[in-house]
Formats: structure tokens, sequence, C-alpha cells
């Protein structure tokens, strides 16, 4: 939550200065919230990978009933 209202707030001063606004005037809009929440992820799925394993029906055993080979 923190590094989202961070985000947020770096986009408005951004924005402030882009139109020469003095940044203390600076307001948060609904822009500079998705701009930050397209830059930041959940912090629950951070340093998670997931791998999925190349596993075909050749590599399982058994199960004929269920295999179908198209």
């Amino acid at each position: 939550m923190r590094d989202l209202c961070l985000e947020a707030v770096k986009s408005a001063i951004e924005r402030s200065e882009n139109a020469n606004k003095d940044v203390n005037d600076s307001n948060l809009t609904m822009e500079d919230w998705k701009n930050a929440r397209s830059l930041v992820q959940p912090s629950i799925t951070r340093g998670i990978t997931v791998e999925i394993p190349k596993v075909t029906w050749k590599d399982i055993g058994g199960l004929k009933d269920v295999k179908v080979v198209l």
C-alpha cells in the first residue's frame, strides 16, 4: 500500500512539473492512482515465481482410458 501511495504522489508531482504548476498546490487524481497501479505489483506476489513443467500425456504412465489420441 505504501509503494502504491508513493507512486501516485510521484505521478502527481511529475504531472505538476510538466504543467509548470506549483507542486504544493497539486492534488492526486484517479489517473495518478491508475498509473501507480500499473507500476506497483501486489506485495503478496512479489518474489514469487511459478514454474509450469512441460509434461505431456506421454510422460504420464497408465490412464489409457482417459488418454485420447487426436
